[in-house]
C-alpha cells in the first residue's frame, strides 16, 4: 500500500513539475539575440555567408546545412588534414546550468556521441560550470576518439531565457593546448546568454526531490540539438580525406 502511494505521489509530483514548465513556456522571453564571435583568421561558414572559393562546396553545403547558427573553420590549421573548426546549435528550450544539470549532461553525452559518430568513443578530460555573460553555463572537454583519428573538444552549453545554445569548439589533441586561449576567448565574447524562466529555475530545484532521469530528459528536453554541435565532425572528416587525397597526388 506504501509503495502504491509512494509511485503515485512521484507521479502526481513529475506533472507539478512538467506543469511549471509548460507555464514557463507560455510566459517566457523572446528567443536570446545570440551573436558568435568568430576567432580571427578563420573562414566564416556561417548560414549566409559566402564561403571563400579555396572551401570545398561539400564543407561549405554541411555547414549551412541548416543544423548550425553559427559554423567556423580556421583553413591554415587545415594543412596538418585537420581544419580547427567551431559550430554553435541553438535548442529552443530553456536550460538551468548547475551540478545536476551537469551530472546529466555527462550521462548522456558519450550514447549521443555514439548516435552521431558511430563507433566513437568520448573521454571526458574535464567538466564544470562556469560563467559566460555571467550565466552559469557547462563547460566540458572531451576526447572523441574515432577509427580514423582522435578530436579534442571544449564544448560550453549556455542558457539564453527560453533557448539553449550548444558551442563546440574542435582541434586535435596535439594542437589543442595551442587553440585553447582562442576558444575560450571566443566563446566569453558570445552574446545573448541569460537565465532560464523562474518556472524553469523552480522546476530544477524540485527536481532534487527524485523524479527520474527520464523525466528530467524529457521535462528540459536536454539531448538532441544541445548535443548536436558534434555532428561537425563531418566536415572536419572531409577536410581530412581531401587532405590526405592532396599529398598522396
Amino acid at each position: 500500500m506504501r509503495s502504491t502511494s509512494s509511485r503515485v505521489s512521484r507521479f502526481a509530483f513529475a506533472v507539478i513539475v512538467v506543469g511549471l514548465v509548460m507555464s514557463a513556456a507560455a510566459t517566457a522571453p523572446a528567443s536570446a539575440a545570440w551573436k558568435f564571435a568568430v576567432p580571427d583568421g578563420w573562414v566564416d561558414l556561417s548560414p549566409g555567408k559566402e564561403a571563400p572559393k579555396e572551401v570545398p562546396e561539400a564543407v561549405t553545403m554541411v555547414a549551412q546545412s541548416g543544423v548550425y547558427t553559427a559554423y567556423a573553420i580556421d583553413l591554415a590549421g587545415g594543412k596538418d588534414g585537420f581544419a580547427e573548426n567551431f559550430n554553435a546549435v541553438i535548442n529552443h528550450r530553456a536550460f538551468v546550468a548547475d551540478d545536476a544539470s551537469l551530472k546529466q549532461y555527462l550521462s548522456e553525452f558519450p550514447a549521443q556521441v555514439r548516435r552521431e559518430v558511430p563507433g566513437a568513443k568520448v573521454k571526458v578530460l574535464e567538466q564544470t560550470v562556469q560563467p559566460i555573460g555571467g550565466v552559469p553555463s557547462l563547460r566540458v572537454v572531451a576526447d572523441i576518439e574515432m577509427p580514423t583519428f582522435t578530436m579534442r573538444s571544449l564544448q560550453y552549453v549556455i542558457p539564453g531565457g527560453d533557448e539553449t545554445v550548444a558551442l563546440t569548439y574542435s582541434a586535435t589533441p596535439d594542437s589543442f593546448d595551442e587553440y585553447l586561449p582562442t576558444f575560450e576567448a571566443a566563446a566569453k565574447k558570445t552574446e545573448g546568454a541569460s537565465p532560464a524562466p523562474m518556472a524553469a529555475r523552480v522546476g530544477q530545484k524540485l527536481l532534487s526531490t527524485g523524479v527520474s532521469a527520464g523525466d528530467w530528459q524529457k521535462i528540459f528536453g536536454f539531448g538532441g540539438k544541445v548535443i548536436g554541435g558534434l555532428v561537425g565532425v563531418g566536415v572536419v572528416l572531409l577536410i581530412s580525406r581531401m587532405a590526405k587525397r592532396r599529398k598522396a597526388a
